[in-house]
Protein backbone atom coordinates (compact mmCIF):
# COMPACT_ATOMS: atom_id res chain seq x y z
CA UNK A 1 0.00 0.00 0.00
CA UNK A 2 2.74 2.43 0.77
CA UNK A 3 4.06 2.05 -2.50
CA UNK A 4 0.69 2.84 -4.14
CA UNK A 5 0.49 6.43 -1.89
CA UNK A 6 3.98 7.00 -3.44
CA UNK A 7 3.03 7.28 -7.21
CA UNK A 8 1.52 10.64 -8.26
CA UNK A 9 -1.57 11.73 -10.14
CA UNK A 10 0.27 12.51 -12.90
CA UNK A 11 1.85 8.91 -13.39
CA UNK A 12 -2.05 7.51 -12.62
CA UNK A 13 -3.04 9.27 -15.24
CA UNK A 14 -0.55 7.66 -17.59
CA UNK A 15 -1.02 4.01 -16.09
CA UNK A 16 -4.62 4.97 -16.71
CA UNK A 17 -4.20 5.57 -20.58
CA UNK A 18 -1.88 2.34 -20.99
CA UNK A 19 -4.58 -0.17 -19.46
CA UNK A 20 -6.14 -0.10 -22.76
CA UNK A 21 -3.64 -0.09 -25.24
CA UNK A 22 -1.39 -2.92 -23.40
CA UNK A 23 -4.07 -5.98 -24.04
CA UNK A 24 -4.25 -5.16 -27.43
CA UNK A 25 -0.31 -4.45 -28.43
CA UNK A 26 -0.08 -7.99 -26.25
CA UNK A 27 -2.60 -9.25 -29.02
CA UNK A 28 -0.67 -8.17 -31.89
CA UNK A 29 2.83 -9.23 -30.81
CA UNK A 30 0.95 -12.92 -29.88
CA UNK A 31 -0.46 -13.12 -33.47
CA UNK A 32 2.85 -12.89 -34.54
CA UNK A 33 4.99 -14.96 -32.27
CA UNK A 34 2.59 -17.88 -32.92
CA UNK A 35 4.14 -17.72 -36.69
CA UNK A 36 7.08 -18.93 -35.56
CA UNK A 37 7.18 -20.73 -32.00
CA UNK A 38 5.85 -24.24 -30.59
CA UNK A 39 3.34 -24.64 -28.14
CA UNK A 40 1.76 -21.91 -30.09
CA UNK A 41 -1.49 -22.60 -27.58
CA UNK A 42 0.84 -22.53 -24.15
CA UNK A 43 2.76 -19.64 -24.81
CA UNK A 44 -0.37 -17.49 -26.14
CA UNK A 45 -2.43 -18.67 -22.88
CA UNK A 46 0.36 -17.64 -20.64
CA UNK A 47 0.86 -13.91 -22.81
CA UNK A 48 -2.59 -13.50 -21.97
CA UNK A 49 -2.72 -14.28 -18.25
CA UNK A 50 0.07 -12.50 -17.43
CA UNK A 51 -1.17 -9.20 -19.58
CA UNK A 52 -4.34 -9.70 -17.57
CA UNK A 53 -2.75 -10.04 -14.02
CA UNK A 54 -0.21 -6.79 -14.82
CA UNK A 55 -3.30 -4.96 -16.22
CA UNK A 56 -5.32 -6.22 -12.65
CA UNK A 57 -2.66 -4.71 -10.86
CA UNK A 58 -2.81 -1.20 -12.73
CA UNK A 59 -6.51 -1.11 -12.83
CA UNK A 60 -6.45 -1.41 -8.54
CA UNK A 61 -3.30 0.72 -8.70
CA UNK A 62 -5.73 3.61 -10.40
CA UNK A 63 -8.77 2.31 -8.53
CA UNK A 64 -6.33 2.88 -5.01
CA UNK A 65 -5.57 6.27 -6.04
CA UNK A 66 -8.91 7.33 -6.82
CA UNK A 67 -10.35 6.14 -3.93
CA UNK A 68 -7.49 7.64 -1.58
CA UNK A 69 -7.22 10.56 -3.00
CA UNK A 70 -10.80 11.89 -4.38
CA UNK A 71 -9.14 12.58 -7.47
CA UNK A 72 -10.60 12.58 -10.89
CA UNK A 73 -7.99 11.30 -14.02
CA UNK A 74 -7.81 13.10 -17.16
CA UNK A 75 -5.61 11.81 -19.68
CA UNK A 76 -5.53 13.27 -23.47
CA UNK A 77 -4.43 11.20 -26.52
CA UNK A 78 -1.77 12.95 -29.62
CA UNK A 79 -2.09 15.78 -28.12
CA UNK A 80 -5.39 17.46 -29.01
CA UNK A 81 -7.33 18.53 -25.85
CA UNK A 82 -10.82 18.12 -24.98
CA UNK A 83 -13.78 18.66 -26.63
CA UNK A 84 -11.21 18.51 -29.94
CA UNK A 85 -9.52 15.24 -29.13
CA UNK A 86 -9.92 11.92 -27.42
CA UNK A 87 -9.67 11.93 -23.78
CA UNK A 88 -9.82 9.09 -21.20
CA UNK A 89 -11.21 10.72 -18.18
CA UNK A 90 -11.62 8.38 -15.01
CA UNK A 91 -13.54 8.72 -11.29
CA UNK A 92 -14.41 6.49 -8.78
CA UNK A 93 -17.39 5.15 -10.80
CA UNK A 94 -15.52 3.62 -13.49
CA UNK A 95 -12.54 2.65 -11.62
CA UNK A 96 -14.74 0.36 -9.61
CA UNK A 97 -16.07 -1.27 -12.68
CA UNK A 98 -12.42 -1.56 -13.82
CA UNK A 99 -11.80 -3.17 -11.03
CA UNK A 100 -14.83 -5.43 -11.99
CA UNK A 101 -13.78 -6.07 -15.36
CA UNK A 102 -10.04 -6.99 -14.20
CA UNK A 103 -11.20 -9.58 -12.15
CA UNK A 104 -13.69 -11.26 -13.94
CA UNK A 105 -11.87 -11.26 -17.12
CA UNK A 106 -8.66 -12.78 -15.38
CA UNK A 107 -11.00 -15.40 -14.05
CA UNK A 108 -12.60 -16.36 -17.17
CA UNK A 109 -9.41 -16.37 -19.33
CA UNK A 110 -7.97 -18.83 -16.73
CA UNK A 111 -10.90 -21.38 -17.01
CA UNK A 112 -10.84 -21.11 -20.85
CA UNK A 113 -7.53 -22.96 -20.53
CA UNK A 114 -8.94 -25.84 -19.59
CA UNK A 115 -12.00 -25.61 -21.30
CA UNK A 116 -10.51 -25.41 -25.03
CA UNK A 117 -8.17 -28.12 -24.30
CA UNK A 118 -11.35 -30.59 -23.86
CA UNK A 119 -13.06 -28.95 -26.72
CA UNK A 120 -9.77 -29.83 -28.92
CA UNK A 121 -9.50 -26.12 -29.91
CA UNK A 122 -5.39 -26.00 -29.33
CA UNK A 123 -5.08 -22.71 -31.32
CA UNK A 124 -3.67 -19.23 -29.52
CA UNK A 125 -5.86 -17.24 -31.88
CA UNK A 126 -8.66 -17.73 -28.93
CA UNK A 127 -6.59 -15.50 -27.01
CA UNK A 128 -5.84 -12.52 -29.52
CA UNK A 129 -9.59 -12.02 -29.54
CA UNK A 130 -9.97 -12.55 -26.12
CA UNK A 131 -7.24 -9.59 -25.61
CA UNK A 132 -9.34 -7.70 -28.41
CA UNK A 133 -12.09 -7.80 -26.46
CA UNK A 134 -10.89 -7.28 -22.88
CA UNK A 135 -9.28 -4.36 -24.46
CA UNK A 136 -12.32 -2.81 -25.97
CA UNK A 137 -14.04 -2.99 -22.70
CA UNK A 138 -11.31 -0.77 -20.85
CA UNK A 139 -11.36 1.71 -23.04
CA UNK A 140 -15.41 1.70 -23.14
CA UNK A 141 -14.76 2.02 -19.45
CA UNK A 142 -12.22 4.39 -19.12
CA UNK A 143 -13.03 7.07 -21.85
CA UNK A 144 -14.69 10.28 -21.63
CA UNK A 145 -15.81 10.44 -25.55
CA UNK A 146 -18.35 9.14 -27.02
CA UNK A 147 -16.71 8.66 -30.37
CA UNK A 148 -14.44 6.70 -28.65
CA UNK A 149 -16.95 4.49 -26.79
CA UNK A 150 -18.68 4.09 -30.52
CA UNK A 151 -15.69 3.25 -31.65
CA UNK A 152 -14.49 0.50 -28.87
CA UNK A 153 -18.09 -0.80 -29.10
CA UNK A 154 -17.22 -2.13 -32.86
CA UNK A 155 -14.25 -3.30 -31.63
CA UNK A 156 -15.90 -5.46 -29.10
CA UNK A 157 -18.87 -6.70 -31.15
CA UNK A 158 -16.09 -7.69 -33.97
CA UNK A 159 -13.91 -9.45 -30.60
CA UNK A 160 -17.05 -11.65 -29.99
CA UNK A 161 -17.67 -12.30 -33.58
CA UNK A 162 -14.53 -13.74 -34.16
CA UNK A 163 -14.96 -15.68 -31.10
CA UNK A 164 -18.00 -17.18 -32.30
CA UNK A 165 -16.73 -18.09 -35.63
CA UNK A 166 -13.75 -19.75 -34.15
CA UNK A 167 -15.42 -21.54 -31.40
CA UNK A 168 -17.86 -22.61 -33.80
CA UNK A 169 -18.49 -26.54 -33.86
CA UNK A 170 -20.47 -29.10 -36.33
CA UNK A 171 -23.08 -28.53 -34.17
CA UNK A 172 -23.23 -24.80 -34.41
CA UNK A 173 -25.41 -23.83 -37.61
CA UNK A 174 -24.07 -20.76 -39.35
CA UNK A 175 -27.41 -18.67 -39.34
CA UNK A 176 -27.17 -18.34 -35.54
CA UNK A 177 -24.15 -16.50 -36.32
CA UNK A 178 -25.04 -14.54 -39.01
CA UNK A 179 -28.16 -13.35 -37.45
CA UNK A 180 -25.69 -12.36 -34.12
CA UNK A 181 -23.70 -10.27 -36.68
CA UNK A 182 -27.05 -8.96 -38.46
CA UNK A 183 -28.16 -7.95 -34.77
CA UNK A 184 -25.10 -6.57 -33.75
CA UNK A 185 -24.77 -4.32 -37.08
CA UNK A 186 -28.17 -2.80 -36.48
CA UNK A 187 -27.41 -1.77 -32.70
CA UNK A 188 -24.26 0.12 -34.03
CA UNK A 189 -26.41 1.73 -36.58
CA UNK A 190 -28.50 2.99 -34.13
CA UNK A 191 -25.67 4.04 -31.92
CA UNK A 192 -23.91 5.90 -34.96
CA UNK A 193 -27.36 7.38 -35.50
CA UNK A 194 -27.96 8.77 -32.06
CA UNK A 195 -24.34 10.46 -31.76
CA UNK A 196 -25.24 11.97 -35.10
CA UNK A 197 -28.25 13.38 -33.72
CA UNK A 198 -26.07 14.53 -30.52
CA UNK A 199 -23.04 15.84 -32.44
CA UNK A 200 -25.10 18.03 -34.74
CA UNK A 201 -26.84 19.20 -31.72
CA UNK A 202 -24.00 20.12 -29.70
CA UNK A 203 -20.80 19.85 -32.12
CA UNK A 204 -18.60 17.82 -29.55
CA UNK A 205 -18.93 14.22 -28.52
CA UNK A 206 -17.01 14.86 -25.35
CA UNK A 207 -19.13 13.52 -22.58
CA UNK A 208 -17.59 16.57 -20.53
CA UNK A 209 -18.40 19.21 -22.88
CA UNK A 210 -22.12 17.67 -23.48
CA UNK A 211 -22.48 17.69 -19.59
CA UNK A 212 -21.59 21.24 -19.47
CA UNK A 213 -24.09 21.88 -22.04
CA UNK A 214 -27.51 19.83 -20.94
CA UNK A 215 -26.70 21.50 -16.99
CA UNK A 216 -27.09 24.81 -18.06
CA UNK A 217 -23.43 26.01 -18.25
CA UNK A 218 -23.98 26.92 -21.82
CA UNK A 219 -20.46 27.94 -23.63
CA UNK A 220 -18.87 28.83 -20.38
CA UNK A 221 -16.24 26.07 -20.58
CA UNK A 222 -16.15 25.21 -24.20
CA UNK A 223 -16.59 28.10 -26.09
CA UNK A 224 -14.42 26.78 -29.09
CA UNK A 225 -17.63 23.99 -30.12
CA UNK A 226 -21.06 24.51 -31.25
CA UNK A 227 -23.87 22.77 -32.76
CA UNK A 228 -26.55 23.51 -34.62
CA UNK A 229 -29.47 23.02 -32.30
CA UNK A 230 -31.30 26.16 -30.72
CA UNK A 231 -32.51 23.77 -28.08
CA UNK A 232 -30.64 21.21 -27.18
CA UNK A 233 -33.32 19.09 -25.38
CA UNK A 234 -34.91 16.78 -28.08
CA UNK A 235 -31.48 15.80 -29.18
CA UNK A 236 -30.31 14.50 -25.56
CA UNK A 237 -33.43 13.14 -25.20
CA UNK A 238 -33.63 10.83 -28.27
CA UNK A 239 -29.72 10.33 -28.45
CA UNK A 240 -29.99 8.91 -24.71
CA UNK A 241 -32.82 6.36 -25.62
CA UNK A 242 -31.16 5.14 -28.97
CA UNK A 243 -28.11 4.80 -27.09
CA UNK A 244 -29.65 2.73 -23.92
CA UNK A 245 -31.55 0.82 -25.63
CA UNK A 246 -28.73 -0.55 -27.91
CA UNK A 247 -26.59 -1.39 -24.60
CA UNK A 248 -29.72 -3.28 -23.21
CA UNK A 249 -29.50 -5.38 -26.26
CA UNK A 250 -25.74 -5.66 -26.27
CA UNK A 251 -25.83 -6.81 -22.70
CA UNK A 252 -28.98 -9.36 -23.41
CA UNK A 253 -30.89 -7.43 -21.26
CA UNK A 254 -34.17 -7.17 -23.53
CA UNK A 255 -36.88 -9.71 -22.67
CA UNK A 256 -37.70 -10.63 -25.99
CA UNK A 257 -36.91 -14.44 -27.23
CA UNK A 258 -35.55 -13.88 -31.10
CA UNK A 259 -32.69 -11.42 -29.69
CA UNK A 260 -31.67 -13.59 -26.57
CA UNK A 261 -31.14 -16.15 -28.84
CA UNK A 262 -29.29 -14.14 -31.15
CA UNK A 263 -26.80 -12.98 -28.59
CA UNK A 264 -26.50 -16.50 -26.27
CA UNK A 265 -28.24 -19.75 -28.69
CA UNK A 266 -25.69 -21.95 -30.07
CA UNK A 267 -22.77 -20.07 -28.84
CA UNK A 268 -19.71 -21.95 -26.62
CA UNK A 269 -20.24 -21.61 -22.96
CA UNK A 270 -16.82 -19.46 -22.59
CA UNK A 271 -18.02 -16.86 -24.89
CA UNK A 272 -21.45 -16.66 -23.09
CA UNK A 273 -20.10 -16.34 -19.97
CA UNK A 274 -17.68 -13.15 -21.42
CA UNK A 275 -21.22 -11.80 -22.94
CA UNK A 276 -23.24 -12.39 -19.90
CA UNK A 277 -20.46 -11.00 -17.18
CA UNK A 278 -18.05 -8.39 -18.73
CA UNK A 279 -19.93 -7.12 -21.41
CA UNK A 280 -23.23 -6.62 -18.97
CA UNK A 281 -21.25 -4.97 -16.35
CA UNK A 282 -19.90 -2.77 -19.04
CA UNK A 283 -23.38 -1.91 -20.30
CA UNK A 284 -25.12 -1.05 -17.25
CA UNK A 285 -21.98 1.19 -16.22
CA UNK A 286 -22.48 3.35 -19.58
CA UNK A 287 -26.22 3.84 -19.35
CA UNK A 288 -25.50 4.98 -15.17
CA UNK A 289 -22.66 7.40 -17.13
CA UNK A 290 -25.14 8.46 -19.27
CA UNK A 291 -27.56 9.09 -16.54
CA UNK A 292 -25.62 10.88 -14.15
CA UNK A 293 -22.85 12.54 -16.07
CA UNK A 294 -24.45 13.70 -19.35
CA UNK A 295 -28.12 13.97 -19.51
CA UNK A 296 -29.87 16.71 -17.91
CA UNK A 297 -32.45 16.86 -14.91
CA UNK A 298 -35.36 18.29 -17.65
CA UNK A 299 -35.37 14.90 -19.14
CA UNK A 300 -33.96 11.85 -16.75
CA UNK A 301 -37.86 11.65 -15.77
CA UNK A 302 -38.96 10.57 -19.26
CA UNK A 303 -35.39 7.80 -19.24
CA UNK A 304 -36.64 6.85 -15.84
CA UNK A 305 -39.90 5.88 -16.65
CA UNK A 306 -38.39 4.01 -19.70
CA UNK A 307 -35.95 2.03 -17.13
CA UNK A 308 -38.31 1.01 -14.55
CA UNK A 309 -40.69 0.18 -17.01
CA UNK A 310 -38.18 -2.33 -19.38
CA UNK A 311 -36.38 -3.45 -15.79
CA UNK A 312 -40.06 -4.70 -14.71
CA UNK A 313 -40.52 -6.55 -17.95
CA UNK A 314 -37.32 -7.90 -17.31
CA UNK A 315 -38.05 -9.43 -13.90
CA UNK A 316 -41.59 -10.31 -15.16
CA UNK A 317 -40.69 -12.06 -18.40
CA UNK A 318 -36.69 -13.24 -17.18
CA UNK A 319 -38.95 -15.06 -14.25
CA UNK A 320 -41.15 -16.84 -16.49
CA UNK A 321 -38.08 -18.05 -18.08
CA UNK A 322 -36.50 -19.33 -15.81
CA UNK A 323 -39.64 -21.22 -14.01
CA UNK A 324 -40.09 -22.89 -17.45
CA UNK A 325 -36.66 -23.65 -17.90
CA UNK A 326 -35.43 -27.18 -18.71
CA UNK A 327 -31.35 -27.19 -18.49
CA UNK A 328 -28.77 -25.47 -16.39
CA UNK A 329 -27.41 -23.38 -19.12
CA UNK A 330 -30.92 -22.02 -19.95
CA UNK A 331 -31.26 -21.06 -16.32
CA UNK A 332 -27.79 -18.96 -16.32
CA UNK A 333 -28.90 -17.34 -19.30
CA UNK A 334 -32.14 -16.51 -18.31
CA UNK A 335 -31.03 -14.83 -15.19
CA UNK A 336 -29.23 -12.76 -17.32
CA UNK A 337 -32.68 -11.04 -18.11
CA UNK A 338 -33.79 -10.94 -14.54
CA UNK A 339 -30.30 -9.80 -12.92
CA UNK A 340 -30.75 -6.70 -15.62
CA UNK A 341 -33.96 -6.13 -14.62
CA UNK A 342 -33.29 -5.30 -11.41
CA UNK A 343 -30.31 -3.39 -11.79
CA UNK A 344 -32.11 -1.43 -14.71
CA UNK A 345 -34.69 -0.57 -12.35
CA UNK A 346 -32.44 0.49 -9.65
CA UNK A 347 -30.70 3.27 -11.82
CA UNK A 348 -34.30 4.24 -13.17
CA UNK A 349 -34.53 5.63 -9.77
CA UNK A 350 -32.37 8.40 -10.00
CA UNK A 351 -31.40 7.98 -5.84
CA UNK A 352 -28.82 7.63 -3.82
CA UNK A 353 -29.87 4.32 -2.35
CA UNK A 354 -30.89 3.11 -6.16
CA UNK A 355 -27.37 4.20 -7.12
CA UNK A 356 -25.76 1.56 -4.07
CA UNK A 357 -28.49 -1.18 -5.19
CA UNK A 358 -27.08 -1.08 -8.73
CA UNK A 359 -23.29 -0.78 -7.90
CA UNK A 360 -23.12 -3.55 -5.28
CA UNK A 361 -25.56 -5.67 -7.79
CA UNK A 362 -22.99 -5.33 -10.74
CA UNK A 363 -20.20 -6.81 -8.04
CA UNK A 364 -22.53 -9.73 -6.92
CA UNK A 365 -23.68 -10.27 -10.36
CA UNK A 366 -20.19 -10.72 -11.88
CA UNK A 367 -18.95 -13.19 -9.54
CA UNK A 368 -22.19 -15.14 -9.45
CA UNK A 369 -22.10 -15.48 -13.02
CA UNK A 370 -18.35 -16.32 -12.96
CA UNK A 371 -19.26 -19.04 -9.92
CA UNK A 372 -21.57 -20.45 -11.98
CA UNK A 373 -20.39 -20.48 -15.57
CA UNK A 374 -17.25 -22.07 -13.86
CA UNK A 375 -19.62 -24.65 -12.11
CA UNK A 376 -20.95 -25.92 -14.93
CA UNK A 377 -17.54 -25.88 -17.40
CA UNK A 378 -16.22 -28.17 -14.97
CA UNK A 379 -19.54 -30.50 -14.69
CA UNK A 380 -20.16 -30.69 -18.29
CA UNK A 381 -16.57 -31.02 -19.54
CA UNK A 382 -14.80 -33.10 -17.22
CA UNK A 383 -14.90 -35.95 -14.56
CA UNK A 384 -16.44 -35.38 -11.97
CA UNK A 385 -15.08 -38.00 -9.48
CA UNK A 386 -13.94 -36.63 -6.29
CA UNK A 387 -14.26 -33.20 -7.48
CA UNK A 388 -18.65 -33.66 -7.68
CA UNK A 389 -18.53 -32.14 -4.33
CA UNK A 390 -16.88 -28.70 -5.04
CA UNK A 391 -18.45 -28.11 -8.60
CA UNK A 392 -21.86 -28.96 -7.61
CA UNK A 393 -21.59 -26.90 -4.11
CA UNK A 394 -20.61 -23.85 -6.55
CA UNK A 395 -23.54 -24.32 -9.10
CA UNK A 396 -25.88 -24.51 -6.16
CA UNK A 397 -24.84 -21.70 -4.42
CA UNK A 398 -24.86 -19.64 -7.52
CA UNK A 399 -28.42 -20.61 -8.43
CA UNK A 400 -29.26 -19.82 -4.39
CA UNK A 401 -27.51 -16.51 -4.97
CA UNK A 402 -29.56 -16.11 -8.30
CA UNK A 403 -32.73 -16.54 -6.24
CA UNK A 404 -31.52 -14.00 -3.41
CA UNK A 405 -31.55 -16.22 -0.56
CA UNK A 406 -30.24 -14.47 2.83
CA UNK A 407 -27.89 -13.55 3.38
CA UNK A 408 -26.07 -14.11 -0.01
CA UNK A 409 -24.95 -11.28 -1.58
CA UNK A 410 -27.96 -10.52 -4.27
CA UNK A 411 -30.02 -10.62 -1.64
CA UNK A 412 -28.93 -7.23 0.08
CA UNK A 413 -28.52 -5.65 -3.51
CA UNK A 414 -32.32 -6.17 -3.64
CA UNK A 415 -32.70 -4.77 0.01
CA UNK A 416 -31.54 -2.10 -1.15
CA UNK A 417 -33.36 -1.61 -4.17
CA UNK A 418 -36.52 -2.47 -2.13
CA UNK A 419 -35.45 0.70 0.02
CA UNK A 420 -35.34 3.29 -2.75
CA UNK A 421 -38.27 1.78 -4.19
CA UNK A 422 -40.07 2.70 -0.82
CA UNK A 423 -38.47 5.59 -0.58
CA UNK A 424 -39.81 6.82 -3.81
CA UNK A 425 -43.33 5.66 -3.04
CA UNK A 426 -43.68 3.56 -6.09
CA UNK A 427 -45.66 0.11 -4.28
CA UNK A 428 -46.57 -1.62 -7.46
CA UNK A 429 -42.84 -2.25 -8.24
CA UNK A 430 -42.65 -3.92 -4.57
CA UNK A 431 -44.33 -7.04 -6.01
CA UNK A 432 -42.51 -7.15 -8.93
CA UNK A 433 -39.35 -7.19 -7.01
CA UNK A 434 -40.62 -10.27 -5.37
CA UNK A 435 -41.58 -11.86 -8.05
CA UNK A 436 -38.21 -12.58 -9.41
CA UNK A 437 -37.04 -14.75 -6.43
CA UNK A 438 -40.18 -16.98 -6.39
CA UNK A 439 -40.19 -17.95 -10.01
CA UNK A 440 -36.13 -18.48 -9.62
CA UNK A 441 -37.13 -21.07 -6.57
CA UNK A 442 -39.23 -22.90 -8.78
CA UNK A 443 -37.01 -22.73 -11.87
CA UNK A 444 -34.29 -24.21 -9.59
CA UNK A 445 -36.51 -27.20 -8.29
CA UNK A 446 -37.48 -27.92 -11.51
CA UNK A 447 -33.74 -28.14 -13.42
CA UNK A 448 -32.25 -29.84 -10.14
CA UNK A 449 -33.01 -33.21 -9.74
CA UNK A 450 -32.84 -33.57 -13.90
CA UNK A 451 -29.56 -31.73 -14.18
CA UNK A 452 -28.02 -34.41 -11.31
CA UNK A 453 -29.48 -37.61 -13.27
CA UNK A 454 -28.47 -35.87 -16.39
CA UNK A 455 -24.59 -35.04 -15.16
CA UNK A 456 -24.19 -38.98 -14.35
CA UNK A 457 -24.54 -40.04 -17.62
CA UNK A 458 -22.67 -37.41 -19.96
CA UNK A 459 -19.92 -38.73 -21.49
CA UNK A 460 -16.83 -36.63 -19.57
CA UNK A 461 -13.51 -35.62 -20.79
CA UNK A 462 -10.11 -35.30 -18.87
CA UNK A 463 -10.09 -33.48 -15.60
CA UNK A 464 -9.50 -30.20 -15.25
CA UNK A 465 -7.77 -30.65 -12.36
CA UNK A 466 -7.12 -28.54 -9.57
CA UNK A 467 -6.93 -25.42 -11.59
CA UNK A 468 -10.92 -25.42 -12.02
CA UNK A 469 -11.37 -26.61 -8.37
CA UNK A 470 -9.05 -23.73 -7.15
CA UNK A 471 -11.37 -21.18 -9.56
CA UNK A 472 -14.24 -22.37 -8.16
CA UNK A 473 -13.48 -22.21 -4.55
CA UNK A 474 -12.21 -18.50 -4.68
CA UNK A 475 -15.58 -17.72 -6.44
CA UNK A 476 -17.47 -18.97 -3.21
CA UNK A 477 -15.07 -17.47 -0.92
CA UNK A 478 -16.02 -14.09 -2.80
CA UNK A 479 -19.33 -15.06 -2.50
CA UNK A 480 -19.12 -15.41 1.01
CA UNK A 481 -17.00 -12.40 1.13
CA UNK A 482 -19.13 -10.16 -0.28
CA UNK A 483 -22.02 -11.17 1.67
CA UNK A 484 -20.09 -11.37 5.28
CA UNK A 485 -18.60 -7.77 4.41
CA UNK A 486 -21.97 -6.17 2.61
CA UNK A 487 -22.14 -3.28 5.32
CA UNK A 488 -18.24 -2.47 5.54
CA UNK A 489 -18.43 -2.63 1.55
CA UNK A 490 -21.45 -0.60 1.77
CA UNK A 491 -20.32 2.12 4.25
CA UNK A 492 -16.84 2.72 2.82
CA UNK A 493 -17.04 2.37 -1.01
CA UNK A 494 -20.99 2.32 -2.10
CA UNK A 495 -22.67 4.66 -0.38
CA UNK A 496 -19.58 7.08 -1.23
CA UNK A 497 -19.53 6.73 -4.44
CA UNK A 498 -23.38 7.04 -4.88
CA UNK A 499 -23.38 10.05 -2.62
CA UNK A 500 -20.67 11.60 -4.83
CA UNK A 501 -22.30 10.17 -8.34
CA UNK A 502 -25.60 12.05 -7.44
CA UNK A 503 -24.00 15.17 -6.49
CA UNK A 504 -24.43 17.79 -8.65
CA UNK A 505 -20.47 19.31 -7.63
CA UNK A 506 -19.52 16.00 -8.86
CA UNK A 507 -20.35 16.61 -12.47
CA UNK A 508 -18.86 20.13 -12.24
CA UNK A 509 -15.51 18.35 -11.09
CA UNK A 510 -16.12 16.13 -14.43
CA UNK A 511 -16.24 19.29 -16.56
CA UNK A 512 -14.00 20.78 -14.44
CA UNK A 513 -11.06 18.78 -14.53
CA UNK A 514 -11.64 18.29 -18.56
CA UNK A 515 -11.74 21.99 -18.95
CA UNK A 516 -8.38 22.66 -17.04
CA UNK A 517 -6.29 19.65 -19.33
CA UNK A 518 -7.84 21.60 -22.70
CA UNK A 519 -6.37 25.18 -21.28
CA UNK A 520 -3.21 23.81 -20.42
CA UNK A 521 -2.96 22.40 -23.85
CA UNK A 522 -4.24 25.32 -25.53
CA UNK A 523 -2.35 28.00 -23.56
CA UNK A 524 1.07 26.35 -24.49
Amino acid sequence: MGAIMVIDTYTVSYIMALTPLIPIIASLITSLLILFIRKKFTIAFIIAELILFINLVLIFIIFYHILTYNKILVYMFSGFPPPLGIVYEVDLLNAFIGLVIGVVSLIINTVSYKYLVYRGKHSPWYYVFYMMLYSSLMGITYTGDLFNLFVMLCFMIISLYCLRIYLRTRQTKLYSIIRYGLVSTMVLTVCFISLLILYNAFGTLTIADVSAETIGLGRTYFSETYGYAIDTLPAITISSILLISSLLVIAGAIPYRPLLSAIYKNSSLIVVASTATMVGCVSVYVIARLLYTLTSSNILDLINYILITIGSLNIVVGGILIAKTKDPISFIINSIVLDMGYMVISLGLNSVLGLSSTLYYILAYAITKSLLFTSIISIKCFEVKTRSLIAYLGFTVGCLTVIGIPPLNTFFARMLLFQAVLEKKLYPILLIILVGPVLSLIGFKRIWSSFIRESRYVEKGKQGGILIDSIVIALLILTFVTSIFYMHLKVSIIDPLSTFIIDRNYRLDYIRQAYQLFNIVKGG
